[in-house]
């Protein structure tokens, strides 16, 4: 059995590799040591391991200029994202101003992550990850603002892959994970326009797609909360021939134990009936 010390060392010198520019690398030892790192991270004493190590300042740079590289962009993005899940500090330390980058970062991570999401937009693997690399970094208060000051639609980035590979599990979850953030930090004008271009249909489209999965069912009911602020976008969700609260409701019955479920799906109805006409809300109770 591997102890915790032999681990910090495996650490310790894999961190120098990582660092240590070698423009004569194959990329098949970049992308070894980085899955080298990743299987660290996943250990039992992974929190510990690397802590304060900073691993994301040389992973950052490599991914930055490794972008022609599927292999590095998949597994360095997978790195990320579980250096975000076991060092809570990872993410304030992505998304400092810019004015305050070190030398290493070359562009701002939101940044990068507009890149990945437009030039592999034909992979599902790349894709995957990077969504789920997204939906992390809008955790922060900083990352949403960024990414919608960009000239790239991070918006028309996330429903292309969505629509791009609509079986794919992962890719609808992580989809309308980032899409519920994203939502939440736009005006009513910006809430109009991406259900008046169709947007929302992704997400209905994910509802009814996978009516066994009750995470999807979830996330997908939290994106559609934002979207039933303005009165306009109320009247286009009840209207059309699959009205969206029938679709609340299968997952309302598919999942009565879950509470969050149940909870967020009550208060779409009441979106939904808010001002609404008696004979309307006849119509929502059937």
């Amino acid at each position: 059995m591997v102890n915790k010390e032999e681990l910090e060392e495996r650490l310790k010198k894999l961190l120098v590799r990582l660092k240590t520019p070698q423009e004569d690398r194959q990329l098949c030892t970049l992308i070894q040591i980085i899955q080298d790192l990743l299987f660290l991270a996943h250990t039992d004493y992974a929190a510990e391991l690397f802590e304060d190590k900073d691993v994301h300042v040389p992973l950052v740079l490599v991914l930055s200029t490794h972008i022609s590289s599927r292999g590095v962009q998949q597994v360095g993005w997978s790195l990320l994202c579980q250096l975000i899940e076991i060092c809570p500090t990872t993410l304030d330390q992505l998304t400092r101003p810019l004015d305050e980058a070190q030398e290493w970062e070359v562009e701002g991570v939101h940044q990068q992550i507009l890149k990945v999401l437009s030039q592999y937009s034909a992979d599902c693997r790349v894709t995957m990850v990077a969504l789920r690399a997204l939906a992390l970094l809008l955790r922060s208060a900083k990352i949403p603002l960024l990414l919608l000051d960009e000239e790239e639609d991070v918006f028309g980035l996330v429903v292309y892959a969505m629509k791009a590979f609509p079986t794919s599990e992962e890719v609808q979850l992580q989809g309308c994970t980032a899409l519920q953030l994203l939502l939440e930090e736009v005006s009513d004008e910006h809430l109009v326009e991406f259900v008046e271009n169709q947007d929302h249909a992704v997400v209905l489209a994910a509802l009814q797609r996978f009516p066994d999965y009750w995470e999807m069912q979830l996330q997908a009911l939290k994106v559609l909360l934002p979207l039933t602020h303005p009165g306009s976008n109320v009247e286009v969700l009840m209207s059309g021939g699959t009205r969206c609260y029938s679709t609340i409701i299968a997952a309302m019955d598919a999942f009565p134990e879950v509470e969050e479920l149940q909870e967020k799906a009550c208060c779409l109805f009441k979106r939904f009936t808010s001002g609404q006409s008696e004979w309307k809300r006849r119509r929502i109770i059937f």
